[in-house]
């Protein structure tokens, strides 16, 4: 049965990314195993066009929403748990100049030089295939974005990649240390105004939920793995008539369905301006999804 969130306009963005995953899935051990980034899924992400998921179709992307992002990411994540973390940070940038931006009370000046401004940036992702990472609390993709979009008061022209990254799970997002020093940004290279992304955190408090598309996609890869197991897929004999084996799958697909409906609950409601009801079931679907992301295991 299709659920109302899954349109046909936004269901055909996931089917092409469903169509990359056979492929991620046999890449994503080494990925985990060799500690490199995932540089094979995100070279087909952007022959597939996926890289501009979220930029406007008459700018050369596949336009869709947050909703679209949503479903997109988790598919991704069912497959490559690694790049779907990545993709996530990528997309956040032209979500948060695009629809996030679109939202938010701007003056004529402000929306001008925005307009003008991610103009550019689009065309960087849709032209030239550029790496965006979102390094506000974490190196995340640090050795491998080709921009890194910080939230930064200050001037800085000097970028330094150290440290090693072994967290279990993440080892493939290249997130060592960012150090910046004397870093000198370019007027043109300030994506949004001053303020506005204060605003958006107050205004578009949704933002903040995207890695959670990312697991919630990894929780269905589990339940591939387990029932492929369950069904014997590879070896003589199915698991699945184990009574304790049919217990833990039960226990595995309810937690699953109910990240999963209290998800798209959400994306059914999210936009500007949220009220606290609004707001409170986002961070429950964040915390139900990322704790039951680690149950699933």
């Amino acid at each position: 049965m299709t659920h109302h969130i899954e349109t046909p306009e936004r269901m055909q963005i996931v089917e092409r990314m469903a169509a990359l995953g056979p492929k991620f899935v046999e890449r994503a051990a080494c990925y985990e195993r060799d500690a490199v980034f995932p540089t094979e899924n995100w070279n087909d992400m952007k022959a597939a066009g996926l890289l501009g998921i979220c930029i406007p179709k008459d700018e050369g992307g596949l336009g869709a929403d947050f909703g679209g992002d949503a479903l997109t990411s988790a598919e991704l994540g069912r497959h490559c748990a690694t790049t779907g973390l990545t993709f996530n940070m990528h997309v956040a940038t032209t979500l948060l100049v695009g629809q996030i931006a679109d939202d938010m009370t701007l003056t004529d000046d402000e929306r001008a030089t925005l307009v003008e401004r991610r103009a550019l940036l689009r065309k960087g992702v849709v032209e030239n295939g550029t790496i965006h990472s979102q390094p506000f609390s974490e190196g995340l993709m640090a050795g491998a974005s080709n921009v890194h979009n910080v939230a930064c008061s200050v001037e800085g022209d000097g970028v330094e990649i150290e440290g090693g990254w072994d967290p279990l799970g993440m080892r493939g997002t290249d997130s060592r240390n960012l150090v910046m020093t004397d870093v000198f940004v370019p007027a043109g290279n300030e994506r949004i105004p001053p303020g506005m992304f204060g605003q958006a955190a107050q205004r578009w408090p949704y933002f903040y939920m995207t890695l959670s598309f990312s697991y919630l996609g990894m929780m269905r890869g589990i339940l591939d793995a387990a029932g492929a197991y369950l069904r014997g897929d590879g070896s003589p004999t199915a698991r699945r008539d184990h009574p304790i084996k049919q217990q833990g799958w039960a226990q595995m697909n309810l937690i699953y369905d109910q990240a999963r409906a209290l998800c798209y609950d959400v994306l059914g409601e999210c936009g500007s301006d949220p009220t606290p009801e609004m707001v409170r079931r986002a961070w429950s679907s964040m915390v139900t999804t990322m704790r039951g992301a680690h149950q699933s295991v």
